[in-house]
């Protein structure tokens, strides 16, 4: 699970450096609900901004901001996530 989590974040990245709007905005929905599901509201917030703004606004501050913050905390987020699933396993 962990894995995927970095794989999406991955494929963010590329389809915000490629203005590729239908891959930012299914990336960013399925990161936005697997996000929600494990509790990371704040960055399920950053999702949606990301889904939801991405074709009006993916050269804009709104979309670039909310990529400067996934990217500044998404080391920690994932460190977190694996926490919460080695956790499950005891």
């Amino acid at each position: 699970m962990a894995s995927s989590f970095a794989q999406d974040f991955d494929k963010l990245d590329v389809a915000v450096a490629n203005a590729d709007i239908s891959s930012l905005k299914s990336t960013a929905h399925r990161l936005k609900s697997s996000l929600a599901l494990a509790g990371e509201n704040e960055f399920a917030k950053w999702m949606e901004i990301l889904e939801y703004n991405s074709e009006t606004e993916l050269r804009g501050e709104t979309v670039k901001d909310a990529h400067r913050s996934i990217i500044a905390g998404r080391d920690n987020l994932l460190r977190r996530i694996n926490q919460q699933i080695e956790d499950l396993k005891k």
